[in-house]
């Protein structure tokens, strides 16, 4: 990876606190943290990879997380991304005493590429023992740029990191990183964004304002899609696979709405393995990334791999398309509403 271009210069002090998230943060840099400054290309592109649902360190693993790691490293070399974003359930710490060798390995693998890295947590991540386990692990990382972000809200790891122009110092996209939580007993089933992150969100929008460019670019990623990937699925015209029912978030305490709100272009979640698909409700295009690990759960014929994510400076919105395995495109069959579900 030494060939590409990385941008590893300091991050103004104005931007300290918008990678935290919160005031009187601790200066980055702190345990032999690389600092990096996102910005776009001279060209005028930012390119993210999003990766998700890798399942990795399970007792019976073994080859499988080796072939995992040999398509990330693949789809690494093949997009040469400024950012690569983990969508959750990267490593399980149900599977005892694989999880923290895993996590080191891990670490190691995306700290080796020189390429800057953020991670949200997805509903497995954190089991058994809980989010600052998992937090302690990946503040070791040189490259990584998660943050629990402040403590006052209901579970960590929520934050937005900037990507400046190609010229100044001005903002020309925000990519918020949020925790959608894990699993619930009220209401049984899948966590959810709580309303102290709502207001989070809507607090730190309006205090970036004054530091943004117009036709900003807004990205969210998480782990557990919203209930609008379902409502997108059945009234709008969507390209990609569905192969599974929506496993959504288990309440709506405003999050979507906010988005809405606030123009977040577009939202990348993982958690269904086999669904790919994207479509656009109220201007936000609702992504779904591609499962990128061969432990977890699978369809035949669906392949591993990656959703590829290009921004431009100056251009709200953004493009993408899903890089397989076996370094080919996925193709994106077009769904209606009404219509039965493509195969692959």
């Amino acid at each position: 990876m030494s060939g590409m271009k990385r941008p590893f210069v300091l991050l103004c002090a104005a931007f300290l606190f918008v990678v935290s998230g919160c005031s009187g943060t601790i200066p980055l840099g702190e345990r032999g943290r690389a600092v990096h400054v996102l910005r776009f290309r001279d060209n005028g592109v930012f390119t993210i990879v999003q990766f998700t649902d890798t399942h990795l360190g399970s007792r019976d693993a073994g080859l499988r997380d080796d072939s995992t790691y040999a398509m990330l490293d693949s789809i690494i070399r093949w997009e040469n991304p400024d950012l690569i974003v983990l969508t959750g359930d990267i490593v399980r710490f149900a599977w005892e005493p694989q999880a923290v060798p895993s996590w080191r390995r891990l670490i190691a693998f995306f700290d080796s590429t020189g390429v800057p890295w953020a991670f949200v947590h997805g509903n497995h991540d954190a089991e058994v023992r809980g989010y600052a386990a998992v937090d302690s692990l990946i503040a070791t990382a040189r490259h990584c740029l998660y943050t629990p972000g402040p403590d006052s809200l209901n579970q960590p790891g929520n934050y937005v990191l900037p990507v400046l122009a190609r010229k100044g110092r001005r903002v020309g996209a925000l990519l918020w990183c949020m925790n959608s939580g894990a699993g619930s007993s009220e209401p049984s089933g899948y966590g959810w964004m709580r309303a102290t992150q709502v207001k989070w969100f809507r607090a730190t929008s309006e205090r970036l304002k004054t530091q943004t460019q117009p036709h900003l670019t807004q990205l969210a990623f998480f782990h557990i899609p919203f209930a609008e990937y379902q409502t997108v699925w059945d009234a709008r015209t969507c390209t990609g696979y569905k192969n599974e029912k929506v496993c959504m978030q288990g309440k709506d305490e405003g999050a979507f709405a906010a988005f809405v709100e606030y123009r977040i272009s577009g939202c990348f979640v993982g958690h269904d393995h086999t669904n790919d698909y994207e479509g656009t409700l109220e201007d936000v295009t609702l992504c779904y990334g591609r499962a990128s690990g061969y432990r977890g759960y699978g369809k035949e014929g669906f392949l591993r791999g990656a959703r590829v994510i290009k921004i431009k400076d100056g251009v709200r919105g953004f493009t993408s398309h899903i890089r397989l395995a076996d370094g080919s495109l996925a193709e994106r069959p077009v769904h209606t509403p009404g219509t039965p579900p493509p195969t692959p």
